[in-house]
């Protein structure tokens, strides 16, 4: 306790001050100034001055883009280690060849849920044939897609191929190395603002071509037009700490010493078990253990294992990964049932007593041979997770992910219920997910639910492959025109909505009857958990309109995540 209160007040003797950055930030992130020399005293440059520094050179910038200190280092990082470290060339492979994904790496996914790997790389060799100069572009970048699941199998090719923009941009023609050449050797200002525009107008054309080329064999979908980041934080977590998350003594012991009490304790014993825990030493290790479970073998185990991802952070209940189109819902839900300690949807871990464990088999490579700790039955996490089109730059897809994190965060609905004592609502928070997509268009579609209403709705893009995007359309047009006017007409809506699709009806009657029940399930959950207490008409109207909206947008999500996701055909 006393320990405590000297780290509260610590953290409250605080005064956090953001540095100001004087000129423009980092392109990539958003975050931090610009890299340029000093050469006044003057603490500020403006965006045409660095600009000027940002060219293009050293095999490590594209003269688009200006970075901060940081991302400055970590470029040039891997052309310095190998001397720094005095490594031979295997142990340059080995220790200093891992990459980050870049926002093509999506690609992986498609390849891991059935996509036609052939196609790809045949379309990859097309490319080349076309355009000679792409081979140096990924020249050592073929086992370099940032996602283990890919590094750690031979590849033929890198998937920023498919990527016109990034192709070109690391493009060096013959005509454009003399360009560049005569750039950096011109004196006259007007000369060289010429020579550039020339560099301009030749790459344009250069990503026509390539643009053209792809869309003859992508001519619908590009399996690596998205990208998918998502970022996802415990609930309450200070509470845990405290011990007010803890149930009574009962909870945590076992029958058989129940049964063994004798009459005489019998009173005192039954006053200890409704006693609530105290959070003791040994609870808060149990804590530690089960966070650090989580972050270290669970969520690598699942992000970069089971499925097609790479893990940026995991610390504690903190977590920040890259996933991608076809994957992401299924890893979301297998994340937060692994957090909770609940039933692992792949059926490869124990879930009994809140804790996983590896069943018989071999065991991968990071999970400990023992039962691994959860948080139990009763904890919440909660996530943000953007799907961005690649033309969105990643600073403005990291600052749409933290705010989507703090709306699921702050996502909470009226129970019906009402404290007993003082008669205010009673409301039921966080466990949320808020999924954001970002068309290149700048368009921003945010769909927000309870992670067991998420569930529900991936269910219905899980279970029902062979249904196409139309019938959710039709469905958030039909909501559009009639509106379901109560919780209790919601069976009949679906039903009525169910009977009039043909696509529905060659499912089969047991199949479209199946869809039907999912369906409502859905929808009737998800009423359930949007209610808002409102005392006045006109805000319980308003209420009842962003609640029917929010239902739509998920019917919406899920015609873009059923449309996208097909690729040929």
């Amino acid at each position: 306790d006393q320990a405590r209160a000297t780290l509260n007040s610590v953290k409250n003797a605080r005064n956090w001050k953001l540095p100001t950055a004087f000129g423009p930030r980092s392109t990539v992130s958003g975050l931090g100034p610009v890299v340029h020399p000093q050469l006044s005293a003057q603490n500020w440059i403006t965006e045409g001055e660095t600009q000027k520094y940002w060219q293009r050179q050293a095999g490590l910038f594209d003269g688009n883009e200006q970075l901060n200190a940081t991302e400055t280092v970590k470029r040039g990082l891997e052309k310095i280690l190998e001397k720094l470290l005095k490594l031979s060339e295997t142990d340059k492979e080995e220790i200093i060849s891992a990459s980050y994904p870049d926002l093509t790496s999506g690609v992986a996914g498609y390849l891991n849920t059935g996509g036609d790997r052939q196609y790809f790389e045949m379309v990859c060799e097309k490319i080349l044939e076309e355009f000679p100069w792409a081979e140096a572009v990924i020249k050592g970048m073929k086992n370099k897609w940032g996602i283990p699941l890919m590094d750690n199998k031979p590849q033929k090719y890198h998937p920023r191929l498919l990527n016109a923009g990034w192709l070109v941009e690391d493009a060096e023609t013959d005509d454009l190395k003399r360009l560049e050449k005569d750039y950096r050797s011109e004196k006259d200002e007007v000369l060289k603002q010429a020579i550039r525009q020339e560099i301009t107008r030749q790459k344009v054309d250069l990503r026509g071509q390539v643009s053209q080329l792809i869309d003859q064999y992508y001519p619908n979908r590009n399996p690596a037009d998205w990208y998918v980041i998502a970022a996802g934080d415990g609930d309450s977590m200070s509470e845990w700490l405290k011990g007010t998350k803890m149930n009574p003594y009962g909870d945590y012991l076992a029958k058989v010493l129940d049964d063994q009490v004798s009459k005489e304790l019998r009173p005192a014993f039954d006053n200890f078990k409704r006693a609530i825990k105290r959070m003791g030493p040994a609870t808060h290790n149990a804590l530690s253990r089960a966070l650090l479970d989580f972050s270290n073998q669970l969520v690598p185990y699942l992000t970069e294992q089971r499925y097609a991802g790479r893990l940026i952070y995991s610390g504690g209940d903190d977590v920040l990964a890259y996933t991608n189109l076809w994957e992401w819902d299924s890893w979301l839900w297998d994340v937060r049932q692994c957090f909770k300690g609940d039933k692992d949807p792949k059926k490869q871990f124990h879930d009994t007593g809140d804790y996983w464990w590896w069943k018989k088999g071999e065991i991968p490579e990071g999970i400990a041979q023992r039962p691994l700790f959860t948080m139990g039955q009763s904890a919440t996490i909660s996530f943000g997770l953007v799907i961005a089109h690649h033309s969105v730059p990643l600073a403005i897809a990291l600052e749409n992910l933290w705010e989507a994190e703090e709306e699921a965060k702050e996502h909470e609905y009226f129970t019906g219920k009402y404290h007993p004592e003082k008669n205010y609502p009673c409301y039921e928070k966080k466990d949320a997910v808020q999924v954001r997509v970002i068309y290149g268009n700048g368009n921003i579609l945010k769909a927000t639910s309870k992670f067991d209403v998420f569930n529900q709705w991936r269910t219905l893009m899980i279970d029902f492959p062979e249904l196409d995007a139309s019938l959710f359309e039709q469905a958030t047009q039909l909501l559009e025109d009639h509106p379901i006017p109560n919780q209790s007409a919601i069976t009949f809506w679906v039903k009525a909505f169910s009977d009039r699709r043909e696509q529905l009806n060659k499912l089969g009657s047991a199949q479209k009857n199946e869809f039907t029940n999912v369906l409502v399930k859905f929808m009737d959950d998800f009423w359930r958990t949007s209610r808002i207490h409102s005392s006045e008409n006109q805000g319980q109207k308003e209420a009842d309109q962003k609640r029917d909206q929010q239902l739509k947008t998920w019917l919406k999500l899920a015609a873009f995540i059923k449309r996208n996701r097909k690729i040929l055909g």
